[in-house]
């Protein structure tokens, strides 16, 4: 697994996102990983399709064999990393700051 799949992998984990909620995530997901990462991606792609309640390991076990046979090229690892930012589970992504961290607003006096 690349260094990047690995920190990817990482940040969905301790963030607990479902980065690929429906079927057309899934596979987008799946042809990132397997044009960028080979072989070398499949646990990576099963350990972030584990976060899903919809989960089946023999079903994501086919998507990325076919992912690797089929390949879309215009699909990379950026596309796993957006995935993870939209779902709030990117490496480096700024967390907003609790609402009471927030100062109050100014409001002139007149």
């Amino acid at each position: 697994m690349s260094d990047s799949l690995s920190r990817l992998v990482e940040a969905v984990r301790s963030a607990g996102v479902d980065i690929a909620p429906g079927y057309c995530e899934y596979v987008r997901l799946a042809f990132a990983i397997a044009n960028d990462c080979g072989e070398a991606g499949r646990e990576g792609f099963i350990a972030l399709c584990s976060l899903s309640v919809k989960f089946n390991r023999e079903k994501a076990e086919r998507l990325f064999s076919n992912a690797l046979k089929k390949g879309d090229h215009r699909i990379h690892l950026g596309t796993a990393f957006h995935l993870a930012e939209l779902a709030g589970g990117s490496p480096g992504a700024p967390k907003p700051p609790p609402v009471w961290a927030k100062p109050p607003p100014r409001y002139a006096r007149k």
